[in-house]
């Protein structure tokens, strides 16, 4: 911890009480030897690092993100290795769900008796269901304050303990054009991107941020904040990697959505000096960008689309080169397309008697085969499209925007129904 001069002893408790109670703050939930917890100026060049033992670029298991991936926009959804964690409007309100994955059993979380889970006194009760992760034995969300400003919120894996992290004082949620969120935990910070859009002077202005809140501290600062006119951020995502965030927008060729073509510009964020350096940007195969997602020692990948002389849209997953600021096609499908860190998946899709259908490559496209194919069992009372999150201990999760969670583990030994919540 950054060690204070002495000073009296009574303006130190004066301080100290001023401090707990303007600021609902945990502690140091992720522990460790902080280098520079309290700086207040967001300075390219310094050391940013939340611990010293970051100070490496090796995947470091319970600290790095799992990737955040395209459909996570959407299904805010996160896993334990005890529980899966849910944010959904459905069923009455907006509440965090659960799944314990030993007892099999799944509701709010929360364990008040009678508990009408409709306000701020229930533990499950959120005002947005934005995004969710799981990190270092903690639950870490995304939630507005009374003045419906975005903040940072924390909580124990069974919803006790729930405090307000981080504030951002300037950024609310909702409205028309407000989108491109991502939000995940990583080494010791929770980052969250997003965009806003307005009409401004006669042309539309789209705003991109991308910020860092402290999981010990609290302390919010932008590290990215852009503004350009006629849209040409169209799509923004982020992805980490080690002590690197990968920074993707995209924009139409010509500035003007009537060519329908996009191009991208890759920039890399050092989280360690907080310094942005340009990659490259290109003209992909597919006319639209959908998202991207990087892969340790294999490199960026992008989801595309574009449609064929029939009208029928094509997917396609291409490789970026960096160096020489093109990418080529090394995967393309009719079917939806999600990605993850171990493999892509094509249509996924639970049949009518409970049989969960899907194609998996790897990224050396790769056919992955399995003995059996997951079931949920004819009696599930789901069917239909689901999208990926995630996978953990080799067992995928994800769900559906009309309300339906599901895992199963890839070689077809177990499945479960995580959640099914009615739209109201």
């Amino acid at each position: 911890m950054k060690i204070l001069k002495p000073l009296s002893f009574i303006i130190s408790a004066m301080l100290c009480l001023v401090l707990l109670v303007s600021c609902n703050n945990p502690a140091n939930d992720g522990g460790g030897d902080t280098q520079n917890e309290t700086e207040s100026q967001n300075k390219p060049g310094g050391n940013y690092l939340a611990d010293k033992k970051f100070d490496t670029d090796e995947y470091m298991e319970g600290f790095d993100a799992d990737h955040v991936g395209i459909s996570k926009v959407g299904i805010p959804m996160c896993a334990s290795d005890d529980a899966y964690y849910m944010l959904d409007g459905r069923g009455g309100g907006d509440l965090i769900y659960y799944y314990d994955k030993l007892s099999g059993t799944s509701g709010p979380l929360c364990a008040k008796p009678d508990c009408m889970h409709n306000t701020s006194e229930c533990s499950a009760y959120v005002r947005v269901s934005l995004a969710i992760d799981y990190y270092d034995g903690r639950l870490y969300f995304l939630d507005t304050d009374e003045k419906n400003n975005f903040c940072v919120c924390s909580c124990a894996p069974d919803g006790t303990d729930k405090k307000q992290v981080g504030l951002y004082e300037e950024a609310k949620p909702g409205g028309n054009g407000f989108g491109n969120l991502y939000s995940f935990c990583h080494r010791g910070y929770f980052y969250t991107s997003y965009s806003r859009q307005s009409f401004e002077n006669g042309e539309y202005v789209k705003h991109i941020y991308l910020t860092a809140t402290s999981l010990s501290t609290g302390e919010t600062v932008t590290l990215l904040d852009e503004v350009s006119n006629n849209f040409p951020a169209k799509n923004f995502c982020v992805e980490p990697e080690g002590n690197k965030i990968y920074i993707m927008t995209s924009s139409y060729v010509d500035g003007d959505a009537e060519t329908a073509k996009e191009k991208v510009r890759f920039r890399v964020l050092d989280t360690k000096t907080r310094e942005i350096s340009d990659l490259c940007e290109l003209v992909p195969v597919g006319d639209f960008v959908r998202g991207m997602i990087v892969i340790r020692d294999k490199g960026i990948f992008i989801r595309t689309e574009k449609k064929d002389e029939a009208g029928a849209r094509i997917n396609y997953i291409e490789l970026v080169d960096t160096d020489s600021c093109t990418s080529r096609e090394i995967f393309s499908h009719s079917g939806d397309i999600d990605l993850t860190e171990e493999c892509i998946f094509v249509d996924c899709e639970i049949s009518d008697d409970g049989t969960v259908g899907f194609e998996a490559y790897d990224y050396d496209i790769n056919k992955l085969t399995f003995d059996k194919a997951p079931t949920l069992g004819a009696d599930c009372g789901i069917s239909g499209g689901v999208q990926i999150v995630g996978i953990k201990n080799g067992v995928v999760f994800g769900g559906s925007l009309d309300g339906r969670y599901v895992g199963f583990a890839l070689d077809g030994s177990a499945a479960d129904v995580l959640l099914t919540l009615d739209n109201q």
